[in-house]
């Protein structure tokens, strides 16, 4: 291979680096292709979270190496995407999806397109590399090539310029499950994004600020302030000790045989995973947690302050966490609020069988030692 080649998986994750002033602009996530198949454009994913993504101009990149160098962080509209599109020839035969690139590292051009699936599939690897004259355009929805095109024409893909193209691949699993994630129904589940999670946090840290001071400017100002802040500290003691008692009671009224019953005849035929997460998450709807619920590899599942959604829900049942899911959650909707001058609680009990197995029993115990911990740190 040619040292001027340049494979998208050999750069895919690297950094790029604005030469101009020395700013970290984000990693590579993909390339785009032009009207006329070179490589028109880097797709960098941004650094901070949830900002999107930006492509860099072919023209401004530098160099390819331990990080991708630009001259400019001027942004492009122009190229388009085509990693997971079909290849179809000029006469309609079906070659595969495109699965990696190799191109010129000076002049963009396309020079080898590796392909995987259908025409490929005979092969053991299910691979095959196809030179970049073979490729008409790189269309809006599916990739054009050249008629008469056999399994003659590929070429084996070699395995020390492509590597084992675990980059690519997840690329590829990731644009398949926003995909797939397109056919759930919006007014079951609305999972919203993180820019939406922090302003509804500080849109209510704010209203929460400015409430506390307008009441602290009214007893300040009082000639009864010291004795109405005794009455307030007071009322609120014995608010929350109601709120205790009461909780207590509505917990052991919980009847998880009926909540277990009700979550299998849901199942059916479909997803255990999936349906379990939409029934949890439609209890937990807009909840949080207490605490960082953890993976056993110490990967987060949940934050405090992000709200549980499907994803959220599937991960602790496959993590094996879903119990710990539902304390964390049901701990959490207790200290919300109890901060609030009007306490409601509002706990939805199933019907049926009010006799509690050893391990509904243990779950009771554990919860009312929590609330009784918190109680003492009041």
């Amino acid at each position: 291979m040619s040292e001027q080649l340049v494979n998208l998986g050999s750069i895919m994750g690297k950094d790029v680096l604005n030469l101009t002033d020395g700013t970290l602009l984000g990693k590579v996530q993909s390339v785009v292709i032009g009207e006329d198949n070179k490589v028109s454009g880097i797709k960098v994913r941004k650094k901070a979270i949830g900002s999107g993504v930006m492509v860099i101009p072919f023209a401004a990149v530098k160099a390819f190496g331990s990080m991708v160098t630009v001259l400019s962080a001027e942004e492009t509209t122009d190229g388009r995407d085509f990693l997971g599109k079909t290849v179809i020839t000029m006469d309609g035969t079906t070659l595969g999806r495109v699965w990696e690139l190799a191109f010129d590292a000076a002049t963009g051009e396309v020079k080898e397109v590796m392909l995987k699936g259908s025409l490929l599939s005979e092969r053991l690897d299910d691979k095959g590399v196809l030179p970049g004259e073979k490729i008409v355009c790189f269309g809006k929805d599916v990739v054009i090539a050249a008629e008469g095109i056999n399994m003659e024409d590929f070429q084996v893909p070699q395995e020390e310029f492509y590597g084992d193209g675990q980059a690519v691949d997840d690329l590829l699993n990731e644009m398949d499950a926003t995909e797939a994630g397109e056919d759930l129904d919006a007014d079951d589940i609305i999972e919203e994004s993180y820019e939406e999670v922090f302003d509804d946090m500080t849109e209510s840290i704010s209203k929460t600020i400015e409430r506390t001071i307008r009441r602290v400017k009214d007893e300040v100002t009082s000639d009864k302030f010291k004795e109405q802040t005794e009455k307030f500290i007071d009322n609120f003691g014995e608010q929350t000790k109601g709120l205790l008692s009461e909780l207590r009671e509505k917990i052991k009224q919980i009847d998880t045989d009926s909540i277990k019953e009700e979550i299998r005849s849901k199942v059916g035929q479909k997803d255990e995973h999936e349906e379990l997460a939409f029934m949890i998450v439609g209890q937990l709807k807009g909840k949080t947690v207490e605490k960082p619920l953890l993976n056993e590899d110490g990967t987060a599942i949940v934050w405090p302050g992000q709200v549980i959604g499907l994803k959220e829900a599937k991960q602790a049942i496959q993590a094996g966490k879903l119990q710990e899911l539902l304390e964390l959650a049901t701990v959490s909707l207790y200290q919300e609020e109890v901060k609030e001058d009007e306490i409601e609680v509002e706990i939805i009990v199933a019907e049926g069988d009010s006799e509690s197995s050893e391990d509904e029993e243990a779950f009771i115990q554990e919860t009312v030692a929590q609330m009784e911990e918190a109680e003492k740190n009041e």
